[in-house]
């Protein structure tokens, strides 16, 4: 409770959002380079894969609708 008082005292309310910011953009980067290299691994598998068996199904089959 001490420490919460004391950076309201000094910083006012804004100080508890101080790294916000930087954490906000750390996430969206993150989220990012991994959704990238998922994208560039499943190319990559999905490639591979059809070069082994260039007759087999598809590696990931369409959605079908339900009624």
């Amino acid at each position: 409770m001490e420490t919460l008082l004391s950076i309201y005292r000094g910083e006012g309310l804004g100080g508890f959002y101080k790294g916000l910011r930087a954490k906000i953009l750390q996430s969206i980067l993150a989220g990012a380079i991994l959704l990238s290299v998922k994208e560039r691994l499943y190319d990559v598998t999905a490639a591979s894969l059809r070069s082994v068996s260039p007759a087999a199904t598809p590696v990931v089959a369409p959605l079908q609708k339900q009624a």
